[in-house]
């Protein structure tokens, strides 16, 4: 793999790795002892943002938050197992972890939409497909972030961008059957008790094929919405799907077609939802930036990373630098070519320059 470094962006060039194998819980437990003080740091750092959600799942929403983590035990024990070994090895209980994992869940049942802030740009031109994604959140976890590479002794082998406080899987990544997948936080209204959205982003990464992956997305008993960027090496499709309890939509994407943070397809769009100021922002800047892409064949991968560097209308620009722990921001963006079978994963800022590239 090799790193490129922009010495004037502020930001580190080399992303924190670690690469591990094992049972799901002897894989979180390295995980939890290698980055348990980022892990630990993550939760001081956000204390106040705990607090509100604990206060849900504890209080009147106690048996509704039971009822996401009895749906969680009962489809992916695995992976609450691996959540299990995160907290043992970074000395952080299990409940704590399993409450900013379904953070979205909890935020829902306020009704209130929360944070995530993500942009994504995706590419077939029928020969080649790129997936591109600004990872967006609180910049409380600015140097706290890391990348994955596991392989489960029962799952299949993946890499990811990594959070220190919730399930992997949410962050850009792909797994060894070739399956690649962002995600786009979708801050419905609509809620119900079922698999939180964070254990279905995992179960992904345990996808065969686009079709299977598609299948986890749309699982009959998941409890809140999301919006899942999907594509393959070895299959050459490319699909945006749309979920909420209720309904969901899967678009396969032709030419260029970009995201944010709320719902768009035809049948989901008129879904009860809470649009953020900055997503409604980006989408707008996004729309006028692809504007004289009409022929797909001629953007270049460096004009779509150019576009995810904008920092027009900041702080709510598609670039994100928040400064505080409170801010939105761009913690990470990657970037994925097919069938260039490459990718690059930016630590911090896609403007920074500082990037890894590796092989899918």
């Amino acid at each position: 793999m090799t790193t490129r470094s922009n010495d004037d962006s502020g930001d580190e060039a080399i992303l924190p790795c670690i690469e591990v194998s094992g049972t799901n819980y002897e894989i979180g437990y390295a995980i939890g002892k290698r980055f348990g003080e980022n892990i630990r740091e993550g939760m001081r750092r956000r204390s106040k943002w705990f607090a509100d959600l604990e206060a849900v799942a504890k209080g009147k929403f106690a048996k509704e938050f039971e009822g996401c983590v009895a749906a969680a035990k009962k489809h992916f024990p695995q992976y609450v197992e691996e959540l299990q070994g995160w907290g043992d090895g970074a000395g952080v209980p299990l409940e704590d972890l399993m409450i900013s994992s379904t953070w979205a869940e909890l935020t829902a049942m306020k009704r209130e939409g929360g944070e995530g802030e993500c942009s994504t740009i995706s590419l077939n031109d029928g020969k080649r497909i790129i997936l591109a994604h600004n990872e967006d959140s609180s910049a409380a976890y600015k140097g706290l972030m890391f990348w994955l590479k596991a392989a489960p002794k029962n799952g299949r082998a993946f890499q990811c961008f990594s959070y220190p406080c919730f399930l992997p899987g949410n962050s850009p990544g792909f797994n060894e059957a070739g399956v690649i997948q962002t995600t786009n936080y979708t801050p419905c209204a609509e809620w119900r008790v079922g698999i939180p959205r964070y254990f279905l982003n995992r179960a992904i990464f345990d996808a065969a094929s686009l079709d299977e992956a598609i299948k986890v997305a749309t699982h009959p008993e998941r409890g809140y919405g999301n919006h899942h960027n999907l594509t393959s090496t070895k299959e050459g499709r490319i699909f945006s799907v749309e979920v909420t309890p209720s309904k969901y939509e899967v678009h396969e994407v032709k030419g260029v077609y970009f995201h944010t943070n709320y719902l768009i397809l035809d049948s989901m769009k008129e879904q009860p939802q809470f649009p953020g100021e900055s997503s409604l922002a980006r989408h707008a800047v996004l729309t006028k930036l692809t504007k004289e892409w009409s022929d797909p064949t001629k953007v270049k991968t460096s004009d779509i990373i150019k576009a995810l560097s904008n920092h027009e209308g900041k702080p709510n620009s598609v670039c994100r630098h928040g400064r505080s722990y409170t801010a939105g921001a761009t913690l990470g963006a990657a970037v994925f070519e097919i069938p260039k079978g490459t990718f690059k994963m930016y630590n911090g800022t896609p403007c920074s320059g500082n990037f890894t590239e590796g092989q899918l």
